[in-house]
């Protein structure tokens, strides 16, 4: 019970950096980041009926009893920048972290000892303002982001 509490501590401390929160903005510049965290501790006993937690990778027969913990958290990053003259260009990027630790998740999925690290979305594009007054305010929104293979930060 103390390391969940110690866990929901953490998890309350972390939500400081809410959506939207401006790090910089000047001009028609604003940069803006928010910062997502989530995380799980479980005791368990007699999973399975007492047979124990079947590994989903090797088929192998774990313990019937299992602590696990789990977590991740997840930045984002939204750029922007407006000017009458050329519209406003946005781009936004998040990535995430997970974490697995002790005999890994009840349902076998994990071992306990995974972590990794990827980009989750990127995108970047172009709203066209004002500069179509007969047609109205951001009439033309063009869009592209990268598919996230290649955008994996940890091979």
């Amino acid at each position: 019970m103390r390391r969940l509490l110690i866990i929901i501590a953490i998890s309350l401390a972390a939500t400081g950096l809410r959506a939207g929160t401006i790090i910089y903005e000047q001009g028609g510049a604003k940069l803006s980041a928010s910062m997502e965290v989530g995380a799980f501790y479980g005791k368990a006993g007699n999973i399975n009926f007492g047979f124990g937690i079947v590994d989903a990778r090797t088929r192998e027969v774990r313990t019937p009893r299992a602590n696990t913990a789990e977590g991740y958290l997840k930045p984002k990053l939204l750029g922007e920048f407006t000017s009458s003259e050329i519209g406003t260009f946005y781009s936004r990027f998040s990535g995430v972290g997970t974490l697995s630790r002790g005999d890994g998740d009840l349902g076998g999925g994990t071992q306990g000892d995974e972590q990794d690290i990827d980009a989750e979305e990127y995108m970047a594009g172009w709203r066209s303002g004002d500069l179509m007054p007969g047609l109205g305010k951001d009439t033309l929104d063009c869009l592209t982001s990268a598919p996230m293979e290649q955008l994996s930060l940890i091979a």
